[in-house]
């Protein structure tokens, strides 16, 4: 009974929050949930220059689907590649500013250092690239490392949101989410399952509810029973 009224509080909380269409339900279980993702919109500008080179995520060679950006000092995005051999990005170009349109588009100027990140976190890289309008390219070793996990974060996206409460409330009724799967991060009150209240959890965290349990903050459970939806 608990977990049928919590999955109806949590669907009418979702509902009246105007849940994030990152995923998609279907009507019945085994449906997929896509993962979001991908490359940011970064605006092309008349000046660039291009990199390439291997791209490594926790000593291993980045898989498949791996971002790696480009940012300026300013954070701007000037840059995107999704790696499509495992180990390897680019040809990926690196926009300069466009100060000949108004608004002027954001991009790198000369002698600015690129930083790169890999799946959203800052990379180390070797050598670093000093930007000019050269239009060459330059050979860029990447090394990236995943964080821990945020509790509560099941999609990745080093956010806690009412996506994440659809996605483990998803998992609880059984929807295919294996793309999420395991769902460590979903387990908020270290209870050692992923259910209907971690949901609700998660989203009265996202509207500002105080709750008493570290949601948001890295560190995740080592070992828990996994959701109905990533056992299929």
């Amino acid at each position: 009974m608990r977990t049928r009224w919590g999955v109806r509080l949590v669907l009418i909380a979702l509902c009246a929050y105007g849940a994030s269409a990152a995923v998609t339900l279907g009507s019945t279980p085994g449906t997929t949930l896509a993962r979001a993702g991908g490359c940011p919109p970064v605006q092309n500008t008349p000046s660039f220059t291009i990199a390439f080179g291997t791209v490594k995520l926790d000593g291993s060679d980045a898989p498949v689907d791996s971002v790696v950006e480009a940012r300026s000092p300013r954070g701007d995005t000037v840059g995107c590649f999704e790696v499509t051999t495992a180990g390897h990005y680019g040809f990926m170009y690196v926009y300069g500013q466009d100060s000949s349109v108004q608004p002027p588009i954001p991009g790198m100027r000369a002698d600015e250092t690129v930083t790169f990140y890999v799946n959203g976190s800052a990379a180390t890289v070797s050598p670093e690239l000093v930007w000019h309008d050269d239009r060459d390219p330059h050979e860029v070793a990447i090394t990236g490392t995943t964080p821990a996990g945020l509790l509560g974060d099941v999609n990745d996206d080093a956010a806690v949101d009412s996506t994440d409460a659809l996605i483990i409330l998803s998992a609880d009724v059984g929807f295919d989410v294996s793309p999420f799967c395991p769902m460590n991060c979903g387990d908020t009150n270290a209870d050692g399952v992923v259910d209907s209240t971690d949901a609700l959890i998660v989203l009265s965290y996202d509207v500002g509810f105080s709750i008493p349990f570290p949601v948001g903050e890295p560190g995740c459970p080592a070992s828990i029973t996994q959701p109905p939806g990533c056992n299929l």
